[in-house]
């Protein structure tokens, strides 16, 4: 798990390769964060007598995280749309595939948003939900991410472009059971084994956008520290970026979950 999470820093602006502390830290937020989490959805799954924590008890618990519910609803609905995109590839006559696509989309988006509301609801219902899907924002870290591959060689966009594959996302068997196994590892075996693919997918974007919202105050500490002279110029996050930018996420975490 550990090198998965420095693939990952390292695609969301870190050196190629993060400092190992640095590294180790983050890892350790992830897990309290997640724990947190889960313990309100055990009290919540207790109060409607169900003898085990479902996917809506988890979200449900933290719905508070505006946020963070806002890039579960979008990375899901972005994924899907590539799934059915590719399909109307493999299907259609290129001519085709802007009428089929774009039909094909708004049955999409139509089914997931009503199934994300569910999952959230109340306080996110259908309208809401399609209001997130519909905005088409540029996403800051996606800007970010192109803006710093201008100057690349060859081998070191090939290593990013690599890099950028690896998250928590069941994007194949091995992707999925290593995060399975990390959960099952912090105490998670039998929630885990409970969910369908949809559902560990939604897990997966959860716990990979906790990481990049570290990671993308972590970036602002190092180059404020950088400025103001305080430490060395370096492209690696140093732990003491990576422990500050820890501190301002978890008393945000816990204020907005906790309201």
């Amino acid at each position: 798990m550990a090198d998965k999470i420095a693939k990952i820093m390292f695609a969301l602006g870190d050196a190629a390769e993060p400092n190992r502390d640095s590294c180790h830290l983050l890892l350790s937020a992830l897990h309290i964060l997640t724990v947190e989490c889960m313990d309100r959805a055990k009290r919540l799954a207790s109060k409607f007598n169900s003898k085990t924590v479902r996917l809506e008890h988890f979200l449900f618990a933290c719905r508070k995280h505006v946020p963070l519910m806002n890039r579960l609803i979008y990375c899901i609905s972005v994924r899907k749309q590539t799934v059915q995109l590719q399909k109307c590839l493999d299907l259609m006559d290129d001519d085709d595939i802007p009428v089929i696509l774009n039909t094909s989309r708004k049955s999409k988006v139509s089914g997931w948003s009503h199934k994300i509301a569910q999952w959230l609801a109340p306080g996110y219902e259908d309208d809401y939900v399609e209001e997130v899907l519909q905005k088409g924002k540029a996403i800051r870290r996606e800007m970010k991410a192109a803006k710093r591959t201008e100057n690349f060689t060859t081998t070191e966009y090939d290593e990013f472009s690599y890099a950028r594959t690896k998250s928590f996302l069941p994007i194949k068997h091995k992707d999925s059971w290593l995060f399975g196994k990390w959960l099952r590892h912090i105490g998670f075996n039998s929630f885990w084994k409970t969910l369908s693919r949809a559902e560990m997918e939604a897990v997966s974007i959860f716990a990979f956008e906790i990481v990049a919202a570290i990671m993308d105050i972590a970036l602002e500490v190092r180059e404020t520290n950088v400025a103001s002279g305080q430490f060395e110029n370096t492209d690696k996050i140093q732990p003491d970026d990576m422990k500050e930018a820890i501190r301002r996420y978890l008393n945000y975490f816990m204020e907005t979950i906790m309201a």
